[in-house]
């Protein structure tokens, strides 16, 4: 009987070890994932002078026509980055979901 029991445990048993190897490589990946965030991310003076302008110009304390050329091509600059990024978010998200 002790035979039985023993060879029905064996084959139902579940290998904790492997559920830690996925737990290991979750948390490789947010590591990862974190430390390519943290390098993304870039201290610049001129970018947030310019987003100080965009919110000015969302508030309304100042108004378009009194913008120079140089300000005009930075705030273009800056709109085509951001959507330049939402349209990679886009992308890479529809990549995930047709891995998964």
């Amino acid at each position: 009987m002790n035979k039985i029991i023993e060879f029905i445990k064996r084959i139902f048993k579940k290998n904790s070890y492997l559920l830690d190897e996925g737990k290991e490589e979750n948390k490789e990946k947010n590591i990862n994932q974190k430390q390519a965030f943290i390098k993304d991310i870039k201290v610049d003076s001129n970018l947030s002078n310019i987003l100080v302008l965009q919110k000015k110009l969302e508030n309304g304390t100042i108004e378009e026509t009194s913008l120079d050329d140089t300000q005009i091509a930075e705030l273009k600059e800056l709109y085509c980055n951001q959507i330049a990024n939402i349209v990679n978010s886009i992308n890479k998200y529809k990549l995930k979901l047709n891995i998964n």
